[in-house]
């Protein structure tokens, strides 16, 4: 088995990279989930599966969605440390930087899920006109019967 030195050393995230790689050749599908307990290391799996998504230019950009502002800051800050940019745009920011571009060096943006619940429809063509991965994190925030699971189902 591969080992991935981008991550910590857990069998499971080794595994998860292994099938994410093969995810990746497998033009077919579009979506791959992630489920691990709280402190198995999801965010860390979810920047390493970016960096194999980036040196494969499979993606050019990247949206994460998280439930709050803490965990938007803990995910830029913790990509910062492997290289990848994920800027955090304040709400007045956010549209305009979507629409127009996003600032040099950014590798994607870090926003939550009442931003994109927001502006639903700037997010939506954000990610038809590039080649956007988007994570969703703690995806269970979205129950069906929420506003937020809706706008991230366009």
């Amino acid at each position: 088995m591969t080992h991935y030195l981008e991550i910590a050393d857990r069998a499971w995230q080794q595994r998860g990279l292994t099938n994410y790689l093969q995810f990746l050749e497998n033009q077919e599908i579009d979506t791959f989930l992630t489920v691990a307990c709280p402190g198995a290391g999801k965010t860390r799996f979810s920047l390493a599966a970016m960096r194999m998504t980036l040196a494969q230019a499979r993606a050019n950009l990247f949206v994460v969605v998280a439930p709050t502002e803490t965990l938007r800051r803990q995910w830029a800050e913790e990509a910062q440390q492997i290289g990848i940019n994920l800027f955090h745009y304040s709400r007045e920011e956010l549209s305009d930087a979507v629409t127009d571009g996003l600032d040099t060096g950014a590798n994607g943006i870090v926003t939550t899920f009442a931003q994109v619940e927001r502006i639903a429809e700037v997010f939506e063509h954000f990610c038809m006109a590039f080649r956007v991965m988007v994570i969703i994190d703690e995806v269970h925030h979205c129950a069906e019967h929420l506003s937020w699971g809706d706008k991230l189902s366009i």
